[in-house]
């Protein structure tokens, strides 16, 4: 198959095969260390879905790390709350746990993390049940975040759902971040 160097819209390089057309509508991603294309605009004005082997593979590895954690198999974050691998708190009651991210987003970034899952592996598994430890969590990340000096020029609280929500841990969690600018959109 022979390939030619197409050069996108957004100056972005990339190398194609000959039988896929150049079109102004690519929209490219990148993936461990190469360039993907994703979707691109066909010649009808619609767009295209392109096969991602590595996005693919991510995705059913990620669906295997929810399935054994919704069975009680235990997380890091499982790990880390019980005290099995060592972690400096910045924040500790009966309820949850605060530490600093080990891969910072920004000059402040620490997570908020339930000490029992409660079946909360992610946000869209919560009940009624759960309320109150949702708000707990909410209140313990803007607490932690006036004492980490985010406030008050303010913090971005987020918490990745699933896979297509880039969550890496099925343990709930809070990502604060803060000390810096926010862009919008995110992601």
């Amino acid at each position: 198959m022979s390939h030619r160097l197409a050069r996108l819209p957004q100056h972005f390089l990339f190398r194609r095969p000959s039988t896929l057309p150049l079109e102004a509508g690519a929209f490219i991603t990148k993936a461990a260390s190469s360039i993907i294309i994703t979707r691109f605009l066909s010649s009808d004005g619609k767009y295209k879905q392109m096969v991602d082997e590595v996005g693919e593979a991510r995705k059913a590895a990620a669906r295997q790390m929810e399935e054994a954690a919704d069975a009680g198999s235990p997380t890091i974050f499982d790990k880390i709350a019980k005290g099995e691998i060592h972690t400096d708190f910045i924040y500790e009651d009966d309820l949850c746990v605060a530490f600093k991210d080990l891969s910072p987003q920004g000059p402040v970034h620490f997570l908020v993390i339930p000490k029992e899952k409660q079946g909360l592996t992610r946000l869209s598994k919560a009940t009624e049940g759960n309320k109150a430890l949702l708000g707990h969590l909410l209140y313990v990340a803007q607490h932690v975040a006036k004492e980490q000096g985010l406030v008050p020029g303010g913090f971005r609280v987020v918490i990745n759902d699933g896979v297509d929500g880039s969550q890496s841990v099925y343990h709930l969690h809070l990502h604060v971040i803060g000390g810096r600018q926010m862009r919008w959109p995110p992601g």
